[in-house]
């Protein structure tokens, strides 16, 4: 997998089927803070507001009467046991978190009136945005493995995940149905409430090596880690600031021969990370941070 050939499938990870970890609680020292009844507006989201109850809503303020997911409105009646009165923020996944009051409540259903106006955040890319437009596409890890490993790339700000299907990738990879995406869709938005993130990020269908190759946008920068790679990966991005960035990550062994090439025919660059060989889930979350981590030294620069 680029960076991780012969990396092992093992480590513990969580029973099959449980549900992804959630937490209330931001990282880097910032904690939930929020009290029974606090009606304060603090920019939720991107920049401020770590300290509110997020969630997910299935119809935003712009599109009809605002209402939490079902798996939200469960959480918050059993688990959090919200009351009437108490101030939320609704999270539409398209850059809007907005302030919620909460009008009726009981033990099944929960009502929820706007508040005031949204916070807004520039999409990812955008002329305004806080990073590029970074898109990651692997052969899935095993099991919960997934979850986890998009919820770490969540956090570190990728616009869109794609499961790949190569030549080398294992059977649990081949496999990324309707119901494996759900789930890492959900991981995505539970990292993304957990961080203050604004725009969820996709999480695409699965696809060969070829058609997401050709699905590419015109002026795409593309690379591909290999821990034999002549290169660094390190200002790879430099030449890129206004263009989406892509990184793809083969399975254990590598990519096939032919997969390498047709990488190389589209102009992606072979790059690797340090002088080891990587799990996937090592690899992935260090590529994109070292990515990050270039567009925000570059954008610094500028400015």
């Amino acid at each position: 997998m680029g960076s991780v050939r012969g990396s092992a499938e093992d480590g513990p990870h969580r029973p099959r089927g449980a549900p992804a970890e959630t937490t209330d609680e931001a990282t880097n020292g910032a904690t939930k803070g929020a009290t029974d009844g606090d009606t304060s507006w603090a920019a939720a989201g991107e920049g401020a507001g770590l300290d509110a109850r997020r969630f997910v809503l299935a119809v935003a303020p712009d599109e009809g009467a605002p209402c939490l997911t079902p798996e939200d409105t469960q959480h918050a009646l059993r688990v959090l046991r919200v009351a009437v009165g108490e101030t939320l923020i609704g999270l539409d996944g398209r850059g809007a978190a907005w302030p919620l009051r909460v009008t009726a409540a009981d033990r099944r259903s929960l009502a929820v009136a706007v508040a005031g106006e949204p916070e807004r955040a520039p999409a990812p890319g955008s002329a305004a945005g806080a990073g590029p437009a970074v898109e990651v596409a692997l052969s899935l890890p095993r099991g919960n493995r997934a979850e986890d490993l998009m919820g770490t790339l969540t956090q570190l700000g990728i616009q869109r995940l794609t499961p790949l299907v190569l030549r080398r990738s294992p059977p649990h990879a081949r496999e990324a149905g309707a119901a494996r995406r759900e789930r890492l869709l959900r991981a995505g938005r539970e990292a993304s409430k957990q961080c203050g993130r604004l725009w969820f990020p996709e999480v695409g269908e699965p696809s060969t090596l070829s058609a997401w190759l050709a699905a590419r946008a015109e002026g795409a920068a593309l690379a591909w880690l290999d821990p034999y790679a002549a290169e660094g990966l390190l200002g790879w991005d430099a030449a890129h600031r206004a263009a989406p960035l892509a990184l793809a990550f083969g399975p254990e062994g590598g990519f096939a021969p032919e997969e390498e090439a047709a990488l190389a025919a589209h102009g992606a660059r072979r790059a690797r990370l340090g002088g080891h060989v990587l799990r996937l889930e090592t690899a992935a979350a260090a590529a994109v941070a070292v990515v990050m981590a270039e567009a925000a030294r570059g954008q610094a620069t500028r400015e």
